[in-house]
């Protein structure tokens, strides 16, 4: 007996296009099974599901829709053994009228709708932590990554391109699932259908509470007397080395990028750049003249068997441990030149810099993303996290016999949908 036919329609959206939505969207449509003889059916269910895998042979699958979503991770290692994690963390259902006889050649439709969930279930998430940000930030909805979603939804279509940055092993898909008994005289057997669609859901304000989310400085400067976010340089000259002075660049972390995926406009944000030159000796040596400044994004993807219990941040330490990974992929975002940054000496006592000239000046550039692509917001997740650095390298002209060079910091930032 030949199978039947199912059609899964979303409203308003072409049957060949990948449908983007995000927090609080409608995701509305209906199921039409077609068959070309006279069939019995039962128990008709329609989901919303998302499934996703890292590595070789591994998986996550979350479910959204009438079965209970579970989370299954597998690494494996040099020596043949593996890992693995499973959890359940959402469980929705819906209800489908059977209709249970479907004459032949005739089509029977299923409407269906479901709401994007601002957030997970607070028992979704039910593992120790050391850090209060831990349960509001697990609980958020994670987005499409890695999809074949997020490499369909291009340009054919006028619309940018997703680009998940994180290797083919990490996957996160979310599908809308239908399914069936076909009853005969004899059995009954399962019939089901999927189609893919990609989610990208909007930053929460409410969530997590103020009180309980520490800012980023806190998180990557832990030491105490650490300015974050500040490298320094000594400038040189001669045979043997000279120093003339020390070059700082202290960054002030900028305001989240916020994207808008149907509003066209563009996703940028504000980068400030604090200079200062300290002079080795109370001499006048004129500070370097700064030529020019590129950025470049940092996607960091952050996977792991067990349950993060902080918000990792320091990709050099997550590689050390054997149950997670870490994926870094760099975009180039742009250059600018600086000719017009202008040194300001800096009057009376410095402290610790008495006996010496100080000249402080600052630099503000903006940080466009491209407009052909849209990237995945930030997230994190109990096994999966996805994080952001700009890479800020300046670029300077040497003067008094010192030799020209560059300066780069990182700082990190935080992609959001709006």
């Amino acid at each position: 007996m030949a199978r039947p036919k199912i059609s899964i329609h979303i409203h308003n959206r072409p049957d060949d296009a990948i449908c983007v939505f995000s927090t609080l969207d409608t995701i509305s449509g209906e199921v039409a099974i077609t068959f070309e003889h006279n069939i019995s059916y039962l128990d008709v269910k329609i989901s919303f599901e998302g499934a996703s895998s890292q590595l070789t042979g591994s998986s996550i699958r979350m479910l959204i829709g009438d079965i209970a979503g579970r989370t299954t991770v597998t690494i494996r290692n040099d020596f043949g053994g593996q890992s693995k994690a499973a959890e359940t963390f959402l469980h929705l259902e819906g209800h489908v009228d059977d209709k249970p006889l479907l004459e032949n050649g005739t089509s029977q439709t299923f409407p269906f709708a479901f709401v994007v969930p601002k957030a997970l279930s607070s028992f979704s998430c039910q593992h120790s932590s050391r850090d209060t940000l831990v349960p509001y930030a697990h609980t958020e909805l994670p987005p499409s990554l890695g999809s074949r979603s997020s490499s369909l939804y291009s340009s054919s279509r006028n619309e940018p391109a997703i680009d998940s940055q994180c290797p083919q092993a990490v996957r996160i898909e979310y599908h809308i699932v239908a399914s069936f008994l076909l009853q005969n005289t004899q059995s009954r057997y399962p019939v089901s259908a999927r189609r893919e669609i990609c989610i990208l859901p909007t930053a929460k304000s409410e969530r997590p509470p103020r009180p309980f989310a520490p800012p980023l400085i806190d998180l990557c400067a832990p030491k105490p007397g650490v300015q974050p976010f500040t490298v320094h340089k000594d400038l040189k000259h001669g045979v043997f080395q000279t120093r003339l002075g020390r070059l700082s660049i202290r960054a002030v972390q900028p305001d989240p990028i916020s994207m808008g995926l149907h509003s066209g406009r563009p996703a940028h944000t504000l980068l400030t750049l604090h200079m200062r030159f300290e002079t080795c000796h109370n001499i006048a040596i004129p500070p370097p003249a700064l030529s020019r400044i590129t950025t470049s994004l940092r996607a960091i993807t952050f996977f792991s068997t067990s349950p993060w219990t902080e918000i990792p941040t320091d990709p050099v330490a997550v590689r050390k441990q054997m149950r997670s990974g870490v994926y870094v992929k760099t975009v180039q975002l742009g250059m600018r030149e600086l000719a017009s940054v202008i040194w300001e000496e800096c009057p009376g006592d410095q402290g610790e810099q008495s006996g010496k000239i100080v000249y402080e000046a600052v630099v503000q550039t903006p940080v466009l993303l491209p407009n052909d692509r849209v990237f995945v917001p930030t997230f994190h997740s109990c096994l999966v996290a996805r994080c952001y650095e700009l890479l800020v390298k300046v670029s300077y002209r040497g003067r008094n016999g010192s030799l020209p060079g560059r300066v780069a910091v990182d700082v990190p930032v935080t992609v959001g949908v709006g």
